[in-house]
């Protein structure tokens, strides 16, 4: 059911039981369809007050970028920058490099997801059971294809780029000698970035809420639309997606 046909039902019922109950003249009515009306108004805040979030987060992705962090069993493993939807000058994906992401992964580490947010609009934490169902997607690396499963092995590789010159020449049947060295300072992000590529994510931002609402993706700092979004009702979550996406 749509958001707004919730609302106009809440209204027409509200104002039908106010007039009915205060023409009874009893007190019992009375009482009744002030309670009613109470819950009504406090029920329609809420919703006005969710949706209006759910704007905010649509905005805030369209006017400024996001640190997506990809997480195993609770442990960093490769991050990238989401530049502004809005912005159509650049790419959508931005390379963190290697020093920076040691950065991250220690304040990560301790929790400090305070200074690790600072100068992003959301840190996006993305859990490996977003990958469970396509683990044998291929994703493309230039001259060969990988499935999302060797990509999560690379990136929990201690040596990431010693087992992506192992792969490539396996994925190649060349000798390791023949292979060129990644760079090192960028092979992390750019296989955290090929691996998010697999997913609808990138192309469908609403799918970032939902895949929230299943504990797949945990996002922060949390707003009141992130404390709620896990508890509400299928029909009123798929309402919401729809506002999101403008529909």
């Amino acid at each position: 059911m749509d958001i707004s046909l919730i609302i106009g039902i809440a209204i027409v019922t509200g104002i039908i039981v106010l007039v009915f109950g205060f023409r009874s003249g009893k007190i019992s009515f009375k009482v009744l369809a002030s309670i009613y009306l109470i819950c009504t108004i406090i029920f329609l805040g809420f919703t006005l007050f969710i949706v209006k979030d759910a704007l905010d987060f649509r905005d805030g992705l369209n006017d400024d970028k996001s640190l997506f962090l990809i997480v195993d069993e609770g442990y960093l493993i490769g991050s990238f920058e989401l530049m502004p939807l809005s912005d159509a000058t650049v790419n959508s994906a931005n390379i963190v490099f290697e020093k920076n992401f040691i950065i991250q992964k220690s304040r990560f580490d301790t929790g400090d997801l305070e200074n690790l947010s600072d100068g992003y609009y959301k840190l996006f934490i993305i859990h490996e059971s977003l990958f469970e169902l396509n683990l044998t997607e291929q994703v493309s690396l230039g001259s060969y294809d990988v499935s999302v499963a060797e990509l999560l092995t690379l990136l929990r590789s201690e040596n990431i780029s010693s087992s992506f010159m192992n792969l490539s020449a396996f994925k190649l049947n060349k000798s390791i000698d023949s292979i060129q060295p990644p760079v090192v300072s960028e092979l992390r992000s750019s296989l955290a970035i090929d691996l998010f590529s697999a997913t609808s994510l990138g192309e469908d931002p609403t799918a970032l809420l939902t895949e929230f609402k299943y504990e797949k993706v945990d996002i922060y700092p949390n707003s009141s639309l992130f404390k709620i979004l896990r508890a509400i009702p299928e029909e009123f979550f798929d309402s919401l997606i729809k506002v999101f996406k403008g529909a």
